[in-house]
């Protein structure tokens, strides 16, 4: 029997018995699957627990740019009643597998001089045109226009 889907998997693991396979989804959601029977047997919605940051470049809203990511790792734990998934986000979701709720949530990096990892953007760093990272001041172009600045003069000093 031939079944076709509508989504994209990502990540693929077995439970470590074989009686289970879960797939995380492009649209965030892991579904669990019986392998000899080919039929669902569980789904958690994921999307909302990852909790992605906005970069600084970013145009849109942090609610909006959630949209279209997902978990990209997946893994059961030994006994198989747990699945860690993890994707592009600073956090590792722990799900209760017979529940399909979210057991624990890990922060996995505190570093704010990545990109993304802010969820909210100072909003003094934003203008009427957008943010201050999408403006292009012209230093360290090779054509870059020359400043003429008080006190120097051209040549050699």
């Amino acid at each position: 029997m031939q079944r076709v889907f509508s989504w994209s998997g990502l990540a693929v693991t077995f439970r470590p018995d074989g009686g289970e396979l879960a797939v995380a989804s492009l649209d965030g959601q892991i579904t669990m699957w019986d392998p000899e029977k080919g039929v669902q047997t569980g789904s958690i919605e994921g999307r909302h627990d990852l909790q992605f940051g906005r970069k600084e470049t970013e145009k849109v809203t942090a609610k909006l740019s959630s949209k279209g990511k997902a978990f990209t790792a997946l893994c059961y734990s030994a006994d198989g009643h747990a699945l860690l998934a993890a994707g592009a986000s600073r956090y590792v979701c722990i799900y209760h597998v017979k529940e399909q709720l979210l057991a624990k949530k890990f922060e996995i990096s505190c570093n704010y001089s990545l990109d993304a990892m802010e969820e909210f953007l100072d909003r003094r760093k934003m203008t009427e045109f957008g943010s201050l990272a999408l403006v292009d001041d012209g230093t360290g172009d090779v054509d870059g226009v020359a400043l003429s600045l008080p006190g120097v003069r051209k040549g050699k000093v």
